[in-house]
């Protein structure tokens, strides 16, 4: 899934796994339990301006390194639905 220097392929569908895989694995969840409709607030995971944020945001810069990520932008983003369409938004831009 991942080229030689980390970074994701740009096929659009293959953006939410990734992002879905980097929160389990920050958070110790099974990639199973993270669905588009999960959210960063306390309403699920609770992560709102934690470290997991933080770390959560450093994992997909490099994932996604063509893509400007930033933690205000992240902090916009309720939900993984939002997170992933955001990226894929960039992603497109990118490619222009």
């Amino acid at each position: 899934m991942k080229n030689l220097n980390g970074q994701v392929p740009e096929e659009k569908g293959l953006i939410f796994p990734v992002v879905r895989d980097v929160v389990a694995e920050v958070l110790t969840y099974e990639p199973e339990e993270i669905t588009q409709d999960t959210s960063f607030d306390e309403d699920d995971l609770d992560i709102m301006g934690t470290p997991h944020h933080e770390k959560i945001l450093m994992m997909l810069q490099k994932r996604f390194a063509d893509v400007q990520l930033d933690m205000h932008t992240l902090r916009d983003c309720v939900t993984v639905a939002e997170l992933v369409s955001l990226i894929e938004e960039e992603k497109e831009f990118s490619d222009m």
